[in-house]
């Protein structure tokens, strides 16, 4: 026998007199779920009112749907908006005002990073929806030199930081894996770029390769604020941004559920090691080539 109760506004059938459809939390067996409760009064065949039929049935998935929606739609208006702005703005002092050589192709610059990263916002978010949908996206897997695509990755960050420095430590070089090198480079990227971005007193950024198994290990750590260990349950979650993340930059929450993604379809594993102020280690996992 099951117990069930609802919320208040349910808790009296007897001032109904027509069907109704509400929604209302449910406990049904100790257990809380969001619920579409349909009543109808039962009525004998001279029309006296003998008591109600109530039907429940589960919206907890609708609700959460409609939440990431939200959540979806005001992430991207608030991300977009601030480039958006700067390219509305430095384009039309450019279009009112007139200005030296170099004071314009100083605007056009900030113009141009300004668009690269609306389009990398909106590259992540067809990322993610293509990744979950398993449309749209394909591994395209290879034999390559992972050492090789580390170093190529990497490389801008070295030309363009001046308070960091980038340290590789390879036990083996070259390391041949069997995956698609666009996305891996892509996991590696982000992960990178997270490590620059959320040590900005500088430091180093180590990046690690080794063999486990069948597999190869990448670490990349860095000597930044770290991450709480409640934090860390989330990181891996869309649009989820740790604390760090909201007072350093700006951001989807997208790029760790993408690389989570996308070394999940390389059958392997992605994971974080950190304590609060002591640095972040990402560590994920990608098949080696077999001999």
């Amino acid at each position: 026998r099951k117990s069930c109760s609802l919320s208040p506004p349910f808790c009296s059938f007897a001032r109904l007199r027509a069907s109704a459809t509400l929604s209302a939390a449910v406990v049904l067996d100790g257990t809380i779920f969001d619920a579409a409760v349909t009543i109808n009064p039962l009525r004998d065949s001279i029309g006296q009112l003998l008591g109600h039929v109530v039907s429940l049935r589960d919206i907890s998935g609708y609700k959460e749907l409609q939440q990431m929606k939200d959540t979806f739609l005001s992430t991207a208006a608030h991300e977009l908006r601030t480039p958006l702005t700067a390219v509305q703005g430095f384009s039309e002092i450019l279009l009112t005002r007139k200005l030296k050589e170099d004071r314009k192709t100083t605007y056009l610059k900030m113009i141009n990073e300004q668009a690269v990263h609306v389009a990398k916002i909106i590259n992540e978010l067809l990322d993610i929806s293509r990744l979950e949908s398993g449309q749209g996206m394909t591994i395209n897997a290879e034999i390559f030199d992972l050492c090789q695509t580390i170093r190529e990755v990497v490389h801008p960050f070295i030309e363009t930081s001046t308070i960091h420095e980038y340290l590789f430590e390879f036990q083996t070089d070259p390391l041949m894996v069997h995956g698609d090198p666009f996305r891996l480079g892509q996991v590696i990227n982000n992960l990178v770029s997270n490590a620059t971005k959320y040590s900005p007193d500088g430091g180093t950024v180590t990046i690690r390769l080794a063999t486990v198994g069948d597999y190869a290990e990448v670490t990349i750590q860095d000597e930044g604020f770290g991450i709480s260990p409640i934090e860390q349950q989330h990181i891996f979650e869309k649009f989820y941004r740790a604390d760090a993340a909201e007072s350093v930059a700006g951001g989807t929450g997208l790029g760790l559920t993408i690389a989570r993604l996308i070394i999940e379809m390389h059958e392997g594993k992605i994971w974080a090691d950190s304590r609060k102020g002591q640095g972040s280690r990402f560590i994920f996992t990608v098949p080696l080539a077999k001999p």
